[in-house]
């Protein structure tokens, strides 16, 4: 996707009921990138990720979109709690979340053209949209099932269909497979890797398997401590394909992970100031 976008977090802090979730993040993906977080439970992950979705807006410091092709200095400098809420209205932006949250009285069909109904396209161009998506998802023969007939997987591909029908430029994704058994797991990660290649959109992952993450990003950065801070990234420069996952430098990238998330709280202070 040549107009991908990509994401500057500059100095973000923010503060929920008067205490500080996150403090002072900085991280950047470039346009068409893979980035992974994981940290600790409440340590912000998905506080960030709202943050960079315009969902909510930073306490302080902001969140730059950056153009394929354009450095920071061309890009607009805006505060995020602005440029976010725009790009997300103008579909710039998709959401993939845990639980999926289909509406249970619409079929497969209807769930993945929703957003585009939302936002007036036909109902011959949404469906057919939807039915593309669908082929890419290997769910061509579910389109009239009910959510309540979907396997765990099944659903999760439905939701994931759903966030890229409208080819956004970039895609957040809040642990989506988290609630899945380990061999669906697996299979949706290989899936997610591939249509990120097919679509060349920027994505933003956050799990809690360090696994998955170094198998999917092109980088990963450790969250830690409340509030959250972002350790130094890791570049994750092994080749993308399941048969790599058992290799010496896929598992040394995880060691690396590993080592930056039971760092000392007081090391990580030092690290991240």
């Amino acid at each position: 996707m040549r107009d991908a976008i990509g994401v500057h977090v500059r100095g973000v802090s923010h503060k929920f009921a008067g205490a500080n979730v996150i403090d002072h993040a900085d991280v950047q993906v470039k346009p068409g990138g893979f980035l992974a977080i994981v940290g600790d439970s409440g340590g912000g992950k998905t506080t960030l990720l709202r943050l960079i979705g315009g969902l909510i807006a930073p306490s302080s410091g902001e969140i730059v979109f950056t153009a394929g092709g354009e450095s920071d200095s061309q890009s607009d400098h805006a505060p995020r709690g602005q440029s976010a809420l725009a790009a997300a209205q103008a579909n710039a932006i998709s959401f993939c979340f845990q639980e999926g949250r289909l509406l249970p009285w619409r079929n497969v069909l209807q769930n993945v053209a929703l957003p585009l109904e939302l936002n007036g396209v036909s109902a011959q161009e949404r469906h057919t949209a939807a039915r593309e998506m669908l082929a890419k998802m290997q769910l061509s023969d579910s389109e009239h099932k009910m959510p309540a007939q979907l396997s765990g997987g099944m659903r999760m591909r439905v939701a994931m269909a759903r966030a890229l029908v409208t080819r956004p430029k970039l895609l957040l994704l809040d642990e989506p497979f988290g609630a899945l058994d380990e061999v669906t797991r697996l299979a949706l990660d290989e899936e997610l890797r591939q249509l990120w290649q097919q679509t060349g959109t920027t994505a933003i992952l956050v799990t809690h398997s360090i696994q998955e993450a170094v198998s999917l990003a092109q980088q990963v950065v450790v969250m830690r401590g409340k509030p959250g801070r972002i350790l130094p990234a890791i570049v994750i420069d092994v080749p993308k394909d399941a048969a790599h996952r058992t290799s010496m430098p896929f598992v040394a990238l995880c060691e690396r992970v590993y080592q930056q998330m039971t760092l000392p709280t007081n090391e990580v202070v030092k690290v991240t100031r």
